[in-house]
């Protein structure tokens, strides 16, 4: 009985990327989720203002 060979591996999204990509894009979605934070805590504000309207 024949043996098969494993395809070869291809390289993650990340492993492709050199360390300084990496650091950029670890910036970016840190800002990303900054910016969903932000987003988050406005609406949690303004749902508190509706509330304390009644």
């Amino acid at each position: 009985m024949a043996e098969k060979k494993a395809a070869p591996r291809t390289p993650g999204f990340l492993e492709r990327l050199s360390p300084a990509e990496t650091l950029i894009l670890a910036a970016i979605v840190m800002a990303g989720l900054a910016g969903v934070m932000l987003v988050g805590k406005g609406l949690a504000l303004k749902a508190q203002a509706g509330i304390a309207l009644f």
